[in-house]
């Protein structure tokens, strides 16, 4: 930038490891703040889930959120708050949703795969407002309603998908997120990107066949 300072804050732009200590099969991180530091979800033991806050330019833990607690972490989320994350873990085949508060370290469960929803592992859950999160599991996209904890709820939002997996939302349209089906083939190749609208329930394909994820399903 002309007339300008430009701050770097790596020494390099070359990717390396962090060199996190005690790491045990991590599952997800999530920066928090100003970006120095991440949420670190990993899992210490079979079975069982932690969470930690780990600087990102030395890799030493800064605190320990929640102890060791029960169930194979999935995946992660942030709370808009930012005081909270939802944490998806493998209940033996089937998903449940658990939220950690961040500043008490206190993992309460919320909600758990019922008898009217798809059975499988969350593969990946994303907040979309206060209280509010979907997760994908098996072939379907479910909204989870956590705004009372002693009545949480879970919908089915789609299904019949063909391996559904990583969500983002859009920044400019918060009721607009874009869902990555792992297993779609169609005429350009495998993998797809669909554009759901959650008010109605539209969707349209954003991108098909532009990753070959059959090569590559890490």
């Amino acid at each position: 930038m002309e007339g300008r300072e430009l701050e770097i804050l790596r020494r390099s732009n070359v990717p390396a490891p962090l060199g996190a200590r005690g790491l045990q099969l991590p599952v997800a991180a999530i920066p928090l703040r100003d970006g120095t530091s991440a949420l670190v979800l990993d899992s210490p033991a079979p079975g069982s889930f932690r969470l930690r806050e780990v600087h990102l330019g030395t890799g030493k833990e800064l605190r320990s959120i929640a102890t060791p607690f029960e169930g194979q972490p999935t995946a992660m989320a942030l709370e808009p708050s930012g005081a909270s994350a939802l944490v998806a873990v493998d209940g033996g085949g089937f998903w449940r949703v658990a939220r950690v508060d961040l500043r008490e370290g206190t993992t309460l469960p919320v909600l758990s795969a019922g008898a009217s929803l798809e059975r499988g592992v969350a593969r990946c859950i994303v907040s979309v407002g206060t209280g509010a999160a979907l997760l994908t599991a098996g072939s379907s996209l479910v909204r989870l309603n956590l705004s009372d904890p002693a009545r949480a709820q879970a919908a089915t939002v789609l299904s019949g998908l063909k391996t559904p997996w990583g969500i983002a939302v859009d920044p400019l349209r918060p009721n607009r997120v874009y869902l990555a089906e792992r297993d779609f083939v169609g005429p350009s190749g495998s993998g797809r990107v669909l554009a759901v609208d959650l008010d109605t329930l539209a969707k349209a394909p954003l991108a098909t066949g532009a990753l070959n994820w059959h090569q590559d399903r890490n």
